[in-house]
This record gives C-alpha cells, structure tokens and sequence, in this order.
C-alpha cells in the first residue's frame, strides 16, 4: 500500500483483517510501516527456494494465494477513497 500517496488506505483495509483472512484462509502478516512509503501484507511459505524441486510447489502455492488475495481485496481496493478514516469504518 502506498502509504505516501494514499495515507487512509491501509487503515481501511486494516479494518477488514478478519473478514479477509475468513475469505481466503490466509495468515497475512500485516506490516504498518508509519512514515514510509509503503506499508506491507506477507504471506509465507517456509520453503527452501534454493533447491530447483521446491519451485513447483512454491508457483503452485503463490498462484492458489494470489488468486484468492484478489477476490477478498479487490471489491474492498475498487471502493477506497483517500478520505479519513470514519468511525464507521473503525467499527
């Protein structure tokens, strides 16, 4: 999330956490990086990239994750504004 260009947007979609880790099954790490440019959300596989046999496994685990990332962020991304963040939201 560009913090520097869009300041509420990361707090906006802080506010959905539950509902997208409830949509996708996924344990993102959130990462607010206050005063930077960009703040973060990981997903992690514990996978040695190193060893050309795990690649495989590692497209395949990316390709399931994105495409569900996509489907819980992207209704949520098409309507953030760079208003403030309102109580509504917070709650």
């Amino acid at each position: 999330v560009n913090s520097s260009e869009h300041p509420t947007w990361y707090a906006k979609l802080l506010v959905h956490q539950a509902a997208v880790h409830h949509a996708t099954g996924i344990e993102l790490e959130w990462d607010e990086k206050p005063g930077n440019k960009f703040s973060t959300l990981r997903a992690r596989l514990d996978l040695d990239m190193r060893d050309e046999t795990n690649w495989p496994r590692a497209h395949q685990w990316m390709l399931e994750r994105l495409t569900k990332l996509r489907e819980a962020f992207r209704p949520l991304v098409k309507g953030l504004d760079d208003e403030p963040l309102d109580e509504e939201d917070e709650a």
